[in-house]
């Protein structure tokens, strides 16, 4: 908005969020070029083309995602992205000393999600460009109110303070006082339910495509169990916990903690993309109450014959290898 000539542009800031520089995937290419998003080169396009190359492109770029979830750990490497993180944005904003206290975060990287924001600091250098760190109290006809007795008069307001998270129904829901999720795919006391995006999900960082694709994997993988051996429900017996190691829980006020500051973590899962991918890769039936359709649980296997095997002309020795070549004595 800043760049459009004859503007004035007012940011209303509820509180500071860290604008991180991340590596512009044209790292990868052998190119030096900034932006989160840069446009491709019509020859790497083509290279593009190749599935080998584009995969170990994709690869590239996740790889460099996931080793950055060691950032999140509270300590050392922590400490030195909080202080290469103020270094950076106390660049983009020229060194100013008051929008440096009031942009820089004083807590945690990580404790909110990071801002990527390419050209956001930097717009605080232009004349058109100012920024209210007081809370909006009420908006008119014609003007934003804050709190500390100023008027901003305006033709346009543009909210961009957030998205609602919670999903509330409309009906009334009666239940424990916060979310809880066995490992974001299902919750205790309700049978047969399974969550997309439950609580403690994998959203706090690396790919959350990735991770609903194997969550879907998952849920395929009990359904077909409960279709095959004839039960009636399934229920996880207890919630997965939240590790208190992360700066997730940090002195920041979060949708992650529900909006609060000392809340506990409801939002994001307590580990690592891979450790995610690898707790559900596989179902974990000791975790879960399984209520069978009858007190046989083995009715399943009906008259002692597969359907497979019934169907004339399919292979009944499928599962002999081949012999191994033991070397001779």
């Amino acid at each position: 908005m800043a760049k459009l000539p004859g503007t004035e542009v007012v940011n209303f800031m509820r509180s500071p969020a860290w604008v991180y520089y991340r590596v512009p995937p044209s790292k990868h290419l052998g190119r030096d070029v900034d932006g989160a998003n840069p446009a491709y080169l019509e020859e790497e396009r083509e290279k593009f083309q190749d599935p080998e190359a584009h995969k170990d492109y994709r690869k590239a770029i996740i790889s460099r995602t996931n080793k950055a979830f060691r950032l999140f750990i509270k300590g050392e490497n922590n400490e030195a992205a909080i202080r290469f993180g103020a270094q950076q944005m106390a660049e983009k904003l020229n060194h100013d000393p008051d929008l440096c206290e009031k942009l820089i975060p004083k807590w945690e990287v990580g404790c909110r999600r990071v801002t990527p924001g390419p050209g956001y600091l930097e717009s605080f250098a232009k004349p058109n460009c100012n920024l209210s760190n007081s809370p909006v109290t009420k908006i008119t006809e014609n003007a934003v109110h804050t709190a500390d007795g100023n008027v901003f008069e305006c033709d346009i307001v543009i909210c961009a303070t957030g998205f609602y998270v919670s999903h509330c129904p409309r009906y009334p829901i009666e239940d424990e006082d916060e979310p809880n999720s066995y490992l974001s795919v299902a919750t205790s006391n309700f049978p047969n339910y399974f969550i997309m995006m439950g609580p403690n999900c994998l959203s706090g960082h690396s790919s959350l495509v990735e991770s609903l694709n194997w969550t879907g994997d998952y849920f395929v993988k009990w359904i077909k169990k409960m279709a095959t051996e004839d039960i009636k429900y399934v229920v996880p017996k207890h919630a997965a916990e939240i590790h208190k190691t992360l700066v997730w829980t940090g002195g920041c006020k979060s949708w992650y903690k529900r909006n609060k500051v000392d809340g506990r973590v409801t939002a994001l899962f307590g580990g690592s993309a891979i450790l995610f991918q690898r707790l559900i890769s596989d179902i974990r039936p000791d975790d879960f109450e399984i209520e069978y359709n009858s007190a046989n649980r083995f009715r399943f296997m009906g008259n002692g014959f597969t359907e497979f095997e019934m169907k004339e002309g399919n292979d009944l020795s499928f599962y002999v290898e081949v012999a191994d070549e033991s070397p001779s004595c």
